[in-house]
């Protein structure tokens, strides 16, 4: 019991790393600080905001043995950390000047680099090179790098350059290669932005959302530069699928479109409705993509989240196949009420 008074002990997601588990803990005194347990152990890893504001640790990520994370304090707003395990291990980075926040986010290993977002732009750091900007795709602006995915050799991302807008791009993370990051696909054409969302890496191409005049937001892919494709218009015409929660499973590609349709992909040029359960049709209590993200895999079975009228929200399973190269679709086999939100 971390704060045996009247506050919560522990905030977010814990996340282990070597033999610990790291988590945001307040003790009643400290505010939100970096904590880790050993199952029996349980300190503080270090004070990083003195007092009961606390520095909020989160988007762990553990890379060459170091365990990285955002932070907060007065000083140097959202930044950058690094720690060992111990107080005098733990590193707190600056990335911008003063008090400014460079929020990092995103942290993905490819290329033999640590690679994250941060000030809006594209950063790197190795074991042995401090962090540093690896590319600005907006060289006088904001570029709203998010959503770092890698795909074999390439890693994909959305960003925009100020000119074309928000579209997809890629990189070789080769940083002595000044054409190794680019835009891989101008996708709404002229300035406007496609604005791609839940990359997701599926087989030798990235799986993505992505908005055009035309179509609406679709399901798109790509599998390196130059190469763009409509997966399939799960709306017709320029109405909007929104597909969201794109989850591999058992040799497909799963999503929610269309508000309340579970979706199954297992190409880059169709895409098929699975409607083996309804999952949401209660008009009173209406699907929000927001708060209804809720495809989870757990072992050999993709759990869902229904809502049907009267009967509350539920969750349904899907078994994998006893030979996941199939691609024939898993089968709903049951059930469990988990009751109403």
């Amino acid at each position: 019991n971390l704060c045996p008074a009247v506050c919560d002990g522990a905030f977010g997601a814990p996340y282990t790393s070597g033999s610990y588990v790291y988590f945001n803990g307040d003790n009643g005194t400290t505010g939100g600080e970096l904590w880790r347990t050993y199952g029996t152990t349980t300190a503080l890893v270090k004070d990083i905001e003195p007092g009961t504001l606390g520095s909020d640790p989160g988007d762990f990520y553990t890379y060459q043995g170091a365990l990285y994370f955002s932070y907060e304090n007065d000083a140097n707003g959202w930044e950058l950390g690094k720690t060992n395990g111990t107080t005098s291990g733990t590193v707190l980075y600056n990335l911008t000047a003063g008090s400014s926040s460079s929020n990092p986010y995103d942290f993905t290993s490819f290329a033999g680099r640590l690679f994250f977002s941060a000030n809006s732009q594209l950063w790197s750091l190795t074991a042995t090179q401090a962090p540093a900007e690896f590319y600005a795709p907006n060289s006088s602006g904001v570029s709203y790098v998010h959503s770092l995915t890698v795909v074999g050799t390439l890693m994909f991302f959305s960003a925009s350059d100020g000119v074309d807008g928000r579209e997809l791009w890629a990189t070789t993370g080769d940083p002595t290669d000044p054409s190794a990051t680019r835009q891989a696909y101008d996708i709404a054409d002229g300035a406007g932005d496609s604005s791609p969302m839940w990359l997701t890496a599926f087989g030798s191409r990235v799986y993505f959302a992505a908005t055009t005049g035309a179509s609406g937001t679709e399901l798109w892919s790509s599998n390196g530069f130059g190469n763009a494709s409509l997966v399939s218009e799960m709306a017709a015409g320029s109405d909007s699928a929104e597909p969201n929660d794109l989850t591999v499973f058992a040799g497909a590609l799963y999503l929610f479109a269309n508000d309340d349709e579970f979706w199954r992909v297992t190409d880059s040029t169709s895409a098929t409705r699975q409607s083996m359960v309804p999952l949401w049709n209660d008009p009173i209590d209406t699907y929000d993509t927001y708060f209804n993200v809720t495809l989870e895999v757990s072992g050999d079975k993709l759990y869902l989240q229904t809502g049907v009228l009267g009967a509350g929200q539920e969750y349904a399973w899907m078994q994998a196949p006893a030979a996941p190269a199939s691609v024939a679709a898993p089968a709903i086999t049951g059930t469990a009420k988990v009751g109403k939100v």
